[in-house]
């Protein structure tokens, strides 16, 4: 079985999409954590219990027990956070972290010392994306694709290994120190230290062709077919699939400060507080309430938005039918919010964690 203890650290951001959650701790590294496995041997030990999708998790001598839909379930100490995945591929202990990514299927942890440990690929899934190269040397950030894994080396030498068809492991030769890397559905986009952002691997919808004139760029979100990168001016860029308008930036949008890239719509915090939105509506996942007022974190799901305003007060809204836009009344103050495919998860500013909404 696997039981991979994490020590959670300071939370001050974190992000879930549909493929699992990820916190962005206070030394800005990001770890995430993936498919869940082995239920009935850690509910035999203690670890967890069952509860259905619309309570309210919690578990005895744990702050919050979260399930994710069939990536990860977990219970969080007071410092620990107890995760298990695919347990056929031998995952085990895997001590102090630094930080972990989850993909579809497979999660990939550096550890304290600079190792890169990935685990979680079944002979169903296995595309070497768990297969890290041996001679890799110390690790400082690492991204889950898909079904392939890029790492960021201390030098700031950029690796990737797996799924290999689109080329989306083919690190160009020429692209030099880089410092921040996100690995999407057949492609990467890498943000060099200079501040130019490189994407290479499927481009069939034009999400990897990088505006000429984009300049230096600070934060890159790639979602399933487009690309939002946010310049160090300020302004928000995105391109590729654009069906729905969720490339289409108001012209008026102003300086942001937050991005966040949805299934088929998008999501900007300018400097002010004020949360814009543009893109695919059906499900209301665009309808800003009217006295919704200063934002200062947002995470946009697949089909639902979550907003944290300046009080600390959670904010959801668009598609409800797992109850992921149904926030605990007594949830009290948020310092990070993650909005996944039909689930939300909640930092509260005492540490806890809480999460409602799909858990099967």
């Amino acid at each position: 079985m696997c039981a991979a203890r994490l020590a959670l650290g300071l939370a001050i951001l974190s992000w879930t999409s549909w493929i699992g959650t990820c916190w962005f701790t206070s030394s800005s590294w990001s770890f995430c954590f993936g498919s869940r496995y082995l239920v009935d041997e850690l509910r035999s030990r203690g670890h967890i219990r069952l509860v259905s999708y619309r309570k309210r998790m919690s578990v005895d001598g744990y702050k919050s027990e979260a399930s994710l839909k069939n990536k990860c379930m977990g219970a969080m100490r007071s410092d620990q956070l107890v995760c298990f995945g695919w347990g056929a591929n031998g995952q085990r202990e895997l001590g102090a972290f630094a930080a972990v990514s989850s993909g579809n299927g497979h999660t990939c942890e550096v550890k304290s010392d600079g190792q890169l440990v990935c685990f979680g690929c079944s002979i169903h899934d296995d595309e070497g994306q768990c297969d890290v190269p041996p001679d890799l040397g110390r690790v400082v950030a690492v991204s889950a694709g898909y079904d392939h894994t890029c790492a960021v080396k201390s030098d700031g030498q950029l690796v990737c290994f797996g799924e290999n068809t689109n080329r989306q492991c083919n690190v160009p030769t020429n692209l030099g120190a880089v410092a921040a890397v996100s690995a999407g559905h057949g492609r990467t986009c890498a943000v060099k230290s200079d501040g130019q952002l490189v994407c290479f691997g499927s481009n069939m919808l034009g999400e990897c062709n990088v505006p000429t004139d984009l300049g230096s760029v600070v934060e890159v979100s790639a979602s399933f077919d487009h690309t939002c990168a946010l310049r160090s001016d300020g302004q928000l860029v995105c391109f590729g699939w654009n069906s729905q308008g969720q490339c289409d930036a108001p012209k008026d949008l102003g300086a942001v400060k937050a991005i966040s890239a949805g299934g088929r719509h998008t999501c900007a915090v300018r400097a002010d507080g004020q949360l814009v939105r543009f893109g695919w509506n059906i499900h209301g996942q665009c309808d800003v309430p009217k006295d919704l007022g200063e934002v200062v974190a947002v995470s946009a799901g697949y089909l639902h938005t979550c907003a944290v305003k300046a009080n600390g007060q959670l904010v959801c809204f668009g598609m409800n039918a797992d109850g992921q836009c149904d926030a605990p009344r007594d949830l009290g103050a948020v310092v990070a919010i993650s909005a996944g495919y039909a689930h939300t998860c909640a930092v509260k500013s005492d540490g806890q964690l809480v999460c409602f909404g799909l858990n099967t």
